[in-house]
């Protein structure tokens, strides 16, 4: 599929690093991407070697690590 509607994986990984503690779900990072969910799994794992999720998961984990320190 060559529809590569490029999305703003940028707009998405900023938006995970100010708000990863609200847990925004798939839908919406993929509504801010501009994408379906699953194209934009494919590209932010493509790009960053993590899914949407994972890396909102480990912002979380840092930001705790970051309030404990």
């Amino acid at each position: 599929e060559m529809h590569d509607a490029t999305p703003r994986l940028h707009d998405v990984k900023a938006f995970l690093d100010e708000n990863y503690a609200s847990r925004p779900t798939l839908e919406k990072l993929a509504a801010l991407a501009g994408v379906s969910a699953e194209h934009l799994v494919r590209s932010f794992k493509r790009r960053y070697g993590v899914s949407p999720v994972a890396y909102r998961n480990l912002c979380r984990v840092l930001g705790a690590r970051r309030r404990l320190l």
